[in-house]
């Protein structure tokens, strides 16, 4: 034997054992990761579920979500079971099932997504384009299984799997960037309202991206022709769970930031106002009540007017309505400077009162510029 065939069979064996054990270490690779993302993904949802407020059917949807996942999770860890144990280079039947449980995911994912954007914008025909977009992808990720173009190499790099990976990455993008410009054109009017819709805009960028770049890498492999590419086939493995643990983060995401948001819309008022002589206490719950022989007061509403010229904000702090004064207003376009004056602003404790209820004009303690109604008590 010569040196130039030594040389061509050791390149040779070094190149099947190069492939052999990169496969080996990527599939194990895959496999840990996919059941470290499936555990975190039911912890999570064990622990928030209850949180979510879900109907019933939402409930089963999620379940049924969750079922398909371990279905997912389980073909992950066939690959590498069947490949070092049973000696099986390629397992066809894992593939197929993988690729198609991650199709759904990206589906489920997207519609979910797409539900939120149109409740927003209720931009119809845009939805429907980003729905279809949704489903063509699953159909030609199905179509490219039962073509056999799993691991099949072509010459025409744009097959079946290509299309389908290029028109999912293109809808999680549309989804995000659609979502940020319809939330970043609307004008609150409390300032805790315009914090939350750029808390969820934010949110929608983070989640679109990351699912957009797990795509994309995952997807890596079809369009670069080289050995080390299959390096990629670790995001491929858990593409499923990635989708799936974007729902989960925009349900706790939801959750917290409604929460926080519905705590910081509270009209601060004093803990006791003197009417009359009498003293006038408010209870966590904003009740008001008054004891003045034996009668109550059913309600209480506080108006402002007669203003100073700057607007109420004069005085000392602890003189001031705690009314935001960087509400944005919304609604008339009177106001071009985009703040409300405080005469805009009522709060009424009792809706529900007659209008026929007599009433009576009292200065409120600190400013006497604010007066307070006071209804005529039930006798």
């Amino acid at each position: 034997m010569d040196t130039s065939t030594f040389r061509i069979r050791a390149a040779c064996a070094f190149s099947d054992f190069y492939l052999y054990a990169s496969l080996n270490v990527i599939e194990v690779v895959a496999s840990w990761l996919n059941l470290a993302l499936f555990t975190l993904e039911i912890a999570l949802s064990l622990f928030y579920m209850r949180q979510w407020d879900l109907n019933r059917n939402l409930k089963i949807a999620f379940v049924l979500v969750i079922l398909n996942d371990l279905v997912g999770t389980m073909a992950v860890c066939t690959v590498p079971f069947e490949f070092l144990v049973l000696g099986k280079f390629t397992s066809v039947e894992a593939v197929v099932v993988l690729l198609i449980t991650t199709a759904i995911s990206a589906t489920v994912e997207q519609i979910y997504l797409i539900q939120r954007y149109w409740r927003v914008s209720k931009s119809s025909y845009y939805c429907a384009f980003l729905v279809l977009l949704s489903f063509t992808h699953t159909f030609v990720a199905i179509a490219a299984t039962t073509n056999g173009e799993i691991y099949s190499v072509h010459d025409d790099i744009w097959d079946l799997r290509a299309i389908a990976g290029t028109l999912c990455t293109i809808d999680d993008i549309l989804i995000a960037m659609a979502m940020i410009w319809t939330l970043s054109g609307i004008k609150p009017i409390w300032h805790s309202t315009q914090q939350l819709i750029r808390a969820f805009c934010i949110h929608a960028l983070t989640t679109g991206i990351v699912v957009a770049i797990a795509t994309i890498f995952a997807f890596v492999p079809l369009f670069l022709r080289a050995s080390w590419a299959h390096f990629f086939d670790i995001f491929f493995a858990m593409m499923g769970r990635i989708y799936s643990l974007t729902i989960i983060s925009n349900f706790i995401h939801r959750a917290v930031t409604i929460s926080a948001h519905a705590n910081s819309n509270s009209l601060q008022f004093p803990a006791s106002l003197v009417v009359d002589g009498h003293e006038r206490s408010r209870s966590r719950s904003g009740r008001r009540s008054e004891s003045r022989g034996g009668r109550t007061a059913q309600s209480f509403a506080i108006t402002l007017s007669n203003l100073r010229s700057d607007g109420g904000h004069g005085g000392q702090p602890h003189e001031r309505l705690g009314v935001p004064q960087d509400v944005l207003y919304a609604g008339s376009s009177s106001n071009r400077s985009g703040h409300v004056s405080d005469s805009a602003c009522v709060v009424d404790m009792n809706a529900d009162e007659p209008e026929d209820t007599e009433k009576s004009v009292i200065p409120l303690p600190g400013n006497p510029s604010i007066t307070g109604i006071r209804s005529k008590p039930d006798r």
